[in-house]
């Protein structure tokens, strides 16, 4: 049976040691997220809503919106939302421009906690921080190939990088923004972009 699994698979098979890589690299990321979880009782989802909403605009900040980012039901970011509203780290306001939607909003103590758990990947940023810029461009622009190509299949949840941003587009071979009216080096594509239009 082949399966990216098998040791056997991978000796002769570079796709099987690809996937099988990502999902050992994937298992590092859950490990340490689950550790905030013995530091803050948060569970991961928790973490992850708190360390978005520190870090994102207001449009994207409902359950539904939320729902869609971390491809879950909209009844799991409730739940979510629900426990950590109890915690007293999120709150929810209604829209001023749009009175039947409610934007959700961190206390003051949910900003503290979403700095501070925020950091549980900095193993990894260590790692990275040692290697050579051109491997960490060649492995960035391998990795946003994989995410339009996992979005596209309707597997991951929408992007809002500069490949499928409406600014972008393919100048004289090399990346080009029109919001920016700029050339883009690889090392410079964002794959979570503020000014992104679909």
């Amino acid at each position: 049976m082949s399966s990216a699994f098998n040791p056997k698979e991978q000796v002769t098979n570079l796709d099987a040691k690809l996937v099988y890589a990502l999902e050992r690299v994937s298992q590092i990321y859950r490990s340490l997220l689950w550790q905030t979880q013995v530091e803050t009782g948060l569970s991961p989802i928790q973490s992850q809503i708190l360390i978005f909403m520190l870090f994102h605009e207001d449009k994207l900040l409902s359950i539904s919106g939320l729902a869609v980012e971390f491809s879950v039901t909209k009844a799991t970011i409730s739940d979510a939302f629900k426990t950590l509203e109890k915690k007293g780290l999120v709150r929810k306001e209604k829209d001023v421009v749009d009175k039947r939607r409610q934007i959700l909003k961190l206390t003051k103590e949910g900003i503290a906690l979403a700095e501070q758990i925020q950091s549980y990947t900095q193993p990894l940023d260590d790692i990275l921080k040692a290697f050579p810029v051109e491997k960490k461009v060649t492995l960035l622009t391998t990795l946003i190939d994989i995410m339009k190509a996992l979005n596209d299949k309707q597997l991951l949840a929408p992007l809002r990088m500069c490949i499928t941003c409406h600014y972008y587009e393919k100048k004289d071979g090399k990346s080009y923004c029109n919001l920016l009216n700029a050339h883009l080096k690889d090392e410079e594509l964002r794959i979570d972009c503020p000014e992104y239009e679909p």
